[in-house]
C-alpha cells in the first residue's frame, strides 16, 4: 500500500469533538479509518498470554542468490506475550499508546528465540475549532514475523517478511496539520520519515522521508472529493541505490450508510531511481507508474469487515528493493459474543523488483486469532499464520511457512488478548 495512505487510527474524528460538526466519510488517502474500526476508549487495559508454539520455519533463508529452495525444519517451543493499551482524552487533546511484545524460545533452534515487540503512539491536539495537529509513531523489532497480517494501520514501509535471517528494526513517524476552512472545505499538510535496519549483511536497510498535502471538499453529508500530492524519497544502505517518487491522485469517499463506507484514490506517479542489480553497476531510470487505492468497509453491531487494495511504488523488503507492488487485503473482526473474540485476515502482494534481485515476487498470507473466555479474566487463546513466498527470480525465496500457537491469557475488561 502507498506510504501516505496508512496512518492507523482516525486522528481527528473520535479524538476532536469540536470538529464533529464536520464529520464526513473517512478519507483513505489521509489514512483515516472508517466507522467502527477505531474502538479505543479512555482508560488502561492489559493482557498477558502464555502459549505453546509450533513452526516449520526455524531456519531462516540466508539471502544468497545461489541457494535453492530451503528446507523447513520444524520446532516446538513456548512463548510469553503481553500487551498494554492506554488512552486519554482531554478537552482539546487525545493520547493513545499501544504496546505489544513477545518472548519465545524454540528448544531445537535458538536462532528465532528472543524478544519481538512493537509500539504505536498516537497524539492529536485541537488548536482551535478549525486547526488540528496530529503525530503518530510506529516502531519495533522482530526476528521472524512482523506486524499482524491484514492490519489497516501497518505502513507500507514496515517489513513483514519471515525470510529475514537476522533481527529487523523499524520506525515510522508521521505528523499532520489539518485546516478546516469551512464545513465543506479542508486542507491537510503532512510529513514524516521511516527507518528499517536489517542486521543481516545479506539484506539492505532503508531510510526515507515523505511529504504530502491535499484538499478535500464535502459535496454532501455523505460524499467527499478532493486531490492530493505526495513526495517520497528513500535510500538504501551500502550504496544500493535510492528513489524519489512524485504521486498525485483524485480522491473520493462515500458513506453509503451509517455502517458502510467506500473510499478510493487514483492517479499517476513518477519514479526517479538509481538502483544496483546484483553483479552489475547501478542504473538510473525514470518511470511512470499507477498510483491508486480502494477500500470497502462494513461495520456491524459487533464486528467489522473490510477489503482494500491498490498499486504503488514501495521500498521493497531488503532482498527485493524498489518495487511496483499490487496488494489486496481482506479481514473480519468479530466481538459479538461475550465469551468469544475472533479476527481473520488474508493478504496478497504481487510486486516487480527493480533493484538488487530483479524480477517478480509474490506473498500470500492468511491468519486467524481466537480467544474464548473461561472465567473472569482467564481465556483460552489460539492463533495460526501461514505465508507462501514465491519468486521465479530467486529460488531461495520460494517456501511455505506457518506458525501455530495455543495457550491461556489474562486480560482486563474482557478484551481480546494481545498477540505478537
Amino acid at each position: 500500500m502507498p506510504i501516505h495512505l496508512l496512518r492507523g487510527f482516525v486522528l481527528l474524528a473520535p479524538a476532536l469533538p469540536a470538529l464533529a460538526q464536520y464529520a464526513a466519510p473517512a478519507i483513505l488517502s489521509r489514512g483515516e479509518l472508517p466507522a467502527g474500526m477505531s474502538t479505543m476508549t479512555d482508560g488502561f487495559t492489559y493482557s498477558l498470554t502464555l502459549a505453546s508454539k509450533y513452526t516449520n520455519a526455524v531456519a531462516g533463508i540466508f539471502a544468497q542468490r545461489t541457494q535453492g529452495p530451503p528446507a523447513n525444519p520444524a520446532a516446538f517451543g513456548g512463548g510469553l506475550a503481553g500487551g498494554i493499551t492506554a488512552s486519554r482524552h482531554w478537552e482539546h487533546s487525545h493520547l493513545a499508546l499501544n504496546y505489544s511484545g513477545g518472548l519465545r524460545d524454540y528448544s531445537q533452534a535458538t536462532f528465532y528465540s528472543g524478544l519481538s515487540q512493537g509500539v504505536l503512539l498516537d497524539f492529536s491536539h485541537l488548536f482551535s475549532p478549525h486547526v488540528a495537529w496530529s503525530v503518530r509513531e510506529s516502531a519495533g523489532m522482530f526476528s521472524q514475523f512482523g506486524p499482524t497480517t491484514g492490519s489497516l494501520d501497518s505502513p507500507s514501509t514496515v517489513p513483514a517478511a519471515a525470510f529475514y535471517d537476522a533481527r529487523t528494526l523499524y520506525s515510522t513517524t508521521r505528523t499532520d496539520l489539518t485546516l478546516q476552512h469551512s464545513s465543506r472545505l479542508s486542507f491537510d499538510l503532512g510529513g514524516g520519515f521511516f527507518l528499517n535496519e536489517a542486521r543481516s549483511s545479506a539484506l539492505y536497510g532503508a531510510q526515507g522521508e515523505m511529504a504530502m498535502g491535499d484538499v478535500q471538499y464535502r459535496l454532501s453529508p455523505h460524499v467527499t472529493i478532493g486531490a492530493d500530492y505526495t513526495f517520497s524519497h528513500y535510500n538504501y544502505t551500502r550504496g544500493a541505490g535510492a528513489a524519489a517518487i512524485h504521486a498525485t491522485a483524485f480522491t473520493a469517499a462515500w458513506r453509503v450508510s451509517r455502517w458502510t463506507e467506500l473510499s478510493f484514490f487514483a492517479g499517476p506517479s513518477r519514479m526517479d531511481s538509481r538502483l544496483a542489480q546484483a553483479g552489475a553497476d547501478p542504473s538510473n531510470s525514470t518511470q511512470w507508474k499507477p498510483n491508486y487505492g480502494i477500500r470497502f468497509a462494513r461495520s456491524f453491531q459487533h464486528g467489522v469487515a473490510y477489503v482494500n487494495g491498490g498499486e504503488a511504488v514501495i521500498p521493497g523488503n531488503g532482498l527485493f528493493l524498489t518495487s511496483s507492488a499490487t496488494t489486496v487485503t481482506a479481514g473480519y473482526r468479530y466481538l459479538g459474543l461475550r465469551d468469544w473474540n475472533l479476527s481473520v485476515a488474508a493478504a496478497y502482494k504481487s510486486a516487480l523488483s527493480l533493484g538488487n534481485v530483479t524480477g517478480r515476487y509474490e506473498d500470500v498470507i492468511g491468519s486467524y486469532r481466537l480467544s474464548r473466555q473461561i472465567v473472569g479474566a482467564l481465556s483460552f487463546v489460539s492463533s495460526f499464520e501461514a505465508t507462501r513466498y514465491q519468486s521465479a527470480s530467486f529460488a531461495g525465496y520460494n517456501r511455505l511457512i506457518y506458525t501455530a500457537s495455543m495457550g491461556f491469557a489474562f486480560s482486563s475488561h474482557n478484551l481480546p488478548p494481545r498477540f505478537f
